[in-house]
């Protein structure tokens, strides 16, 4: 296979792939876990291995604050914790990120409990 069709083919299977999630992240967090686990299963994933990025300002505001960017209607720490653990029972996960954290933001870290909670749902650890 020529380097054009091998590019061609990746970015096909790349489109394929990430279209379900940006429209699944337009939804919101209402039935998060349910409508996480419909796509993933609707999702290719044999013989992939996962790579899991957490921008932590995803989190509703009533949880803390990540940064300088507020997402009403955000997640819950519980609902982030059981999308990793959906996550991590339709692919081994082989990287993960946790991202967009500004401790200056975070005066009870509360948020930073929370990053801890994923590190460990990531790290196969139930929070």
């Amino acid at each position: 296979m020529k380097p054009t069709a091998r590019i061609s083919k990746c970015v096909e299977r790349v489109c394929h792939n990430t279209l379900p999630w940006l429209i699944f992240f337009s939804l919101g967090a209402s039935g998060f876990t349910l409508r996480l686990v419909e796509v993933l299963a609707a999702v290719p994933l044999d013989d992939t291995l996962g790579y899991l990025h957490v921008d932590l300002d995803v989190l509703d505001p009533s949880v803390g604050q990540a940064n300088s960017l507020l997402v009403p209607g955000g997640l819950s720490v519980e609902q982030l914790i059981d999308a990793i653990g959906a996550i991590k029972a339709r692919t081994q996960l082989g990287a993960a990120a946790i991202t967009s954290y500004a401790p200056e933001y975070d005066s009870d870290k509360a948020v930073c409990r929370a990053a801890f909670g994923a590190i460990q749902a990531i790290l196969g650890e139930r929070a």
